[in-house]
């Protein structure tokens, strides 16, 4: 009896990690998200639209990717520059251990937060600057 139990507690736990990790690999579509933009992978004034947000996925810290279009421009790197949270809907996609946000849309400033970004020091990631 006690190695039939035992299998089965083993057997539940390996359909609830399969359970999880399928989950973690399905695309979720029209999602809304909150962060922080934590890197731009071009100067400022060079910005082509790619950066990296910290996003809480699944009550987890998560660094997603990100492309942002052209006319979101200005409100990405004024978030970045000045460490203010957004607010933003996309599709996002787990590529590997990592996720990327399609199709942002709705991206807005969040204003009121009262916490600093922990991950966004005053050396913050832009690329060639030393």
């Amino acid at each position: 009896m006690q190695i039939a139990t035992t299998a089965l507690a083993h057997g539940l736990s390996l359909v609830t990690h399969n359970t999880r990790e399928f989950r973690r690999n399905e695309p979720r579509l029209d999602c809304t998200l909150t962060g922080w933009v934590i890197g731009l992978d071009r100067e400022p004034d060079q910005f082509d639209g790619r950066a990296t947000l910290r996003l809480l996925i699944d009550n987890r810290p998560c660094h997603v990717s990100v492309q942002f279009e052209q006319s979101m421009f200005d409100t990405v790197i004024h978030a970045f520059r000045d460490r203010i949270p957004i607010s933003l809907d996309g599709d996002l996609f787990p590529v590997g251990q990592r996720y990327e946000l399609g199709n942002p849309r709705n991206l807005t400033l969040i204003r009121d937060a009262d916490e600093p970004n922990p991950d966004h020091s005053s050396d913050a990631k832009v690329p060639n600057e030393s």
